[in-house]
């Protein structure tokens, strides 16, 4: 049965968060395909604009497969999503100043931190109660030529919102909206440099933000060791 191409817009369904994952999703497969291109012979610059491009291509792919969905629609703040995704991928390219702003993201299960997965998410992916994204801060880059002496070149600083608890309830969608100043780890920096595999490794992984101090802003203000672990000892909660 061929089904009518509709529009849904979910823009406040998951606080947003979702639309996040739009940006970081279609920011890392153009990342991904560059370097596949790279891999295959073509010149750095291609490989940049059309990685990009096929990054956003196949957003666009599943947003108009969504459109088609018996139980979807496209929605024009996921395709805003993944647009700006793709246009600060290639932003970066040609403003190299913008590479001191990296996007990143933070995976672990929601039951592992003592939270609530999302309701109703199909897998992992949608699971936007267990994820959280980020913009971390090249602070070293920043730093004047003097000061940089006294600053570790793979520390920096990240900033982060996360909505835990996502579940709809009579006709309304609830969270707990969360904002989060953390540390984080410039691993291409972090890491010796070695072998070409373990270099691309370091990069890649430099995408994704691993737990570290943090201080979170939500319904109650929290200090977490290693976000978003917490870590209890007694009375005392990290």
């Amino acid at each position: 049965k061929t089904r009518t191409f509709r529009f849904i817009e979910d823009g406040n369904q998951d606080f947003y968060s979702d639309k996040a994952g739009h940006f970081w999703g279609a920011y890392f497969i153009s990342y991904c395909s560059t370097e596949a291109l790279i891999g295959s012979g073509f010149s750095f610059n291609n490989a940049v604009l059309y990685g990009g491009l096929m990054g956003f291509g196949y957003q666009l792919y599943i947003e108009i497969m969504d459109g088609f969905g018996e139980n979807w629609g496209f929605s024009t703040s996921d395709f805003i999503g993944d647009l700006a995704g793709f246009g600060y991928y290639l932003a970066q390219h040609y403003i190299p100043f913008l590479q001191n702003f990296t996007p990143k993201a933070t995976y672990f299960p929601a039951a592992w931190y003592k939270e609530k997965p999302r309701l109703e998410a199909s897998s992992f992916i949608d699971d936007y109660s267990s994820w959280t994204w980020w913009m971390s801060v090249n602070v070293y880059n920043l730093l004047p030529q003097a000061w940089k002496k006294y600053y570790p070149s793979w520390l920096e600083i990240a900033f982060g919102y996360a909505v835990r608890d996502l579940h709809y309830e009579n006709g309304t969608y609830y969270g707990d909206k969360k904002f989060i100043i953390s540390l984080d780890y410039n691993l291409a920096r972090l890491i010796p440099n070695t072998t070409n595999f373990l270099n691309w490794l370091r990069q890649c992984f430099n995408y994704f933000k691993f737990p570290a101090p943090a201080i979170e802003f939500g319904n109650t203000l929290k200090f977490n060791l290693f976000y978003p672990f917490k870590i209890s000892t007694g009375n005392i909660n990290f």
